[in-house]
């Protein structure tokens, strides 16, 4: 749009544009040019095009009014950018009063209108709308990169669906958020962290249309409307970001690369709505970070089935916990000296309309959505409870519990499990607390932290599926586990890579340096479970050892059914 320093007048009466010319001239010049538009067609297409220093208009003109100008030009511009002075006549003051509530800064009494009033409306406009657009930029966009908020995207983005429906168009919904952003800010401070932000923004504006809206929702997280778009248009602008957004950064004496994960999602190829194209789009990102970072995954049809399956659980989720339809199985882990049972690993179980619920599902669910709390009081309640009734007849016995490394910053969940802890008289160390490796690495400062209190009183701590992560030697002396479990995919695989067995003795020796105890997990023949006592691991789980199984009040009952049948 061109941003000039006119004034428009729109009018039908050219001898009230001439009063107004002559009053310009006469006066104090402060514009370089008037402009005289007649009708409604003229006025649309010209301030369309241009934005003038200010606009005159009149309540009525040829082939419209001003009220419904100032509609059509936030239809297709969301709002004139520029001051707007009504005209009217005397007595009608009242259609003023109510344009000034859908745009229009002031208003004049054409019947009498003086140089001194003239200017001092005109004026007072400019500023008004000066100030106001001060105001709506405070309101609308974010201050550190100058992309639309979080509130006036989302207002974007539900009229841009809206109007895909209405005209039958295509559009594109883009979500990206900076890789490992924290450890950026821990290392280089806020203000670098700052400055990348800034940055990432400004790459982003280069690898998108001028009519494509950009947000910035929040701390690293950025996204993209692309509307009247088709989907390869998506396409197109993600693998545009993913060159772009990793090129060097120079960072005072440094050079900084950062990567993006990013997820797309079309309408209304998989979407229904604005609301399903954000839940889609976010849950592309979810999965572009599941599938390895700095890459993109579109939402697609067959996605949209497993995603339409999680909606419907998630829906269906808390009365199931609250009915008791959602249950807790055990798995015993046994030692390698003994073949005895020292631990039972608590796992989540969910059967829903005659199907099974993976448990990986159960966790995502319940960690993505506002569950965290109620489960894992459930959990502890559960968990804890079962322990201290199994003691009576085992008193050495041990329960495991797996704990994502985000939700251990969670001081209510962590006062819930001391709760069930003094609830049940249990003492602490007779309970494992499970990281998965991976989660750990992802909070590993301040997981460390809260870790540490944990096992200062008493909890032990282990790391699990360890091996398939990004574990740093330095975290791991660092932190107070006990135990180390080799991840399972080393051992279903124990046959296909001759490399298997050498990396399981390189954790299993690591392990011993550090005190740790190992425990090989999807042991399912006889074959492994003697290679793995070999090796030196010091316990083993998997199903040829014992399945998951419902608890029964008899302790010796319940080690013959986990060890004999899988019953869940």
């Amino acid at each position: 749009m061109n941003h000039n320093n006119q004034l428009v007048i729109i009018d039908s009466r050219t001898e009230t544009y001439h009063q107004y010319l002559q009053i310009i001239e006469d006066g104090r010049k402060i514009f370089s040019d008037c402009i005289h538009l007649h009708d409604f067609d003229s006025a649309l297409s010209y301030l369309l095009e241009n934005a003038p220093q200010c606009c005159i208009m009149h309540h009525t003109f040829t082939g419209g009014d001003a009220k419904s100008l100032m509609i059509e030009l936030s239809r297709q511009q969301r709002g004139p950018d520029f001051p707007i002075v009504v005209s009217t006549s005397a007595g009608n003051e009242r259609s003023a009063v109510d344009l000034m509530k859908i745009g229009v800064q002031d208003y004049l009494v054409d019947d009498a209108i003086t140089a001194t009033d003239l200017f001092r409306t005109l004026k007072g406009a400019m500023r008004t709308f000066s100030l106001q657009k001060q105001l709506k930029q405070m309101a609308h966009f974010d201050s550190l990169t100058g992309l639309l908020n979080r509130a006036l995207f989302m207002n974007r983005l539900e009229q841009a669906v809206n109007e895909a429906k209405r005209y039958d168009r295509t559009l594109s919904l883009v979500s990206l958020d900076v890789d490992y952003f924290k450890q950026i800010n821990d290392t280089y401070g806020h203000d670098a962290g700052d400055k990348i932000l800034r940055i990432v923004a400004d790459r982003i504006r280069e690898c998108v249309r001028s009519s494509d809206s950009v947000a910035r929702l929040g701390g690293d997280e950025f996204m993209v409307l692309l509307p009247n778009a088709a989907a390869h248009d998506g396409h197109y602008v993600a693998q545009k970001l993913l060159k772009r957004i990793p090129e060097p950064i120079n960072l005072d004496d440094t050079v900084l690369f950062v990567y993006p994960s990013i997820g797309l999602a079309n309408f209304p190829e998989t979407a229904n709505d604005h609301h399903e194209l954000l839940k889609q789009v976010d849950s592309a990102l979810y999965n572009a970070k599941e599938q390895g970072r700095a890459q993109y995954v579109k939402f697609s049809k067959l996605n949209q089935n497993q995603w339409q399956k999680k909606i419907e659980l998630n829906q269906h989720l808390p009365a199931a916990i609250l009915a008791n339809e959602v249950k807790l199985a055990y798995q015993p882990i046994f030692r390698s000296d003994s073949d005895n049972c020292y631990c039972i690993e608590a796992l989540v179980r969910w059967q829903h309309k005659g199907e099974n619920v993976a448990t990986k599902d159960i966790v995502h669910l319940i960690h993505q959505g506002s569950m965290a709390i109620p489960y894992h009081q459930w959990l502890f309640e559960q968990a804890v409870g079962q322990l201290a009734r199994w003691q009576q007849q085992a008193p050495h016995l041990k329960m495991a519990i797996n704990m994502p490394a985000n939700l251990c910053h969670n001081q209510v969940i962590l006062d819930n499990l001391f709760i069930a802890i003094e609830k049940f008289k249990v003492d602490p160390q007779d309970l494992v607390l499970e990281i998965t490796e991976t989660h750990l690495m992802r909070h590993a400062e301040l997981t460390k932290e809260v870790l540490i209190g944990l096992s200062q009183k008493g909890v032990m701590i282990a790391i699990d599926d360890f091996g398939t992560g990004y574990s740093s030697m330095e975290y791991l002396a660092d932190l107070p586990c006990s135990q180390l479990k080799v991840d399972q995919r080393f051992f279903l695989n124990w046959d296909a890579n001759p490399k298997n067995k050498k990396i399981v003795e390189a954790i299993t020796a690591l392990g011993h340096q550090l005190d740790l105890e190992v425990i090989a997990e999807g042991i399912e023949s006889a074959e492994l479970s003697n290679i793995v006592k070999q090796i030196g691991c010091d316990a083993s789980q998997g199903y040829w050892l014992a399945k998951p199984a419902f608890a029964t009040p008899c302790w010796d009952e319940f080690i013959e059914r986990a060890t004999t049948a899988a019953t869940c």
